[in-house]
């Protein structure tokens, strides 16, 4: 892994890549179900507390798995302040196309990255 934490990111975002349909599917529920306009979902190896688990360890290689979120969560849970919400509907938007997954990293980073639908 290099010092800026890319392998990682790579890793889990060619894993991912995988499951587009079901990823696209799980987004797109948040929001026909009218529970958020911006679903995350949530890409770790731990167990974590933010969203709900939606594909579980042992159905995803390497040990990944991912959870369910909105930016509404993350709010609440105070991972993106109230003055930085305007900024991240931003660059959501940018991505509309795209499905936004929050990964965990080691070391308790984290990144925003932006798959394609």
């Amino acid at each position: 892994m290099n010092q800026n934490g890319k392998q990682p990111l790579v890793e889990v975002e060619r894993l991912l890549k995988r499951y587009r349909p079901t990823l696209v599917n799980a987004a797109d529920a948040i929001r026909t179900q009218d529970i958020s306009n911006y679903p995350i979902l949530v890409a770790s190896k731990q167990e974590i507390e933010l969203g709900i688990p939606f594909l579980l360890r042992g159905s995803l290689p390497d040990d990944w798995i991912v959870n369910a979120s909105t930016l509404e969560e993350f709010h609440v849970k105070r991972i993106i302040e109230a003055e930085k919400i305007d900024d991240f509907r931003t660059l959501y938007r940018k991505h509309a196309d795209d499905i936004c997954v929050f990964v965990f990293l080691e070391n308790s980073n984290a990144k925003f990255i932006f798959i394609p639908a």
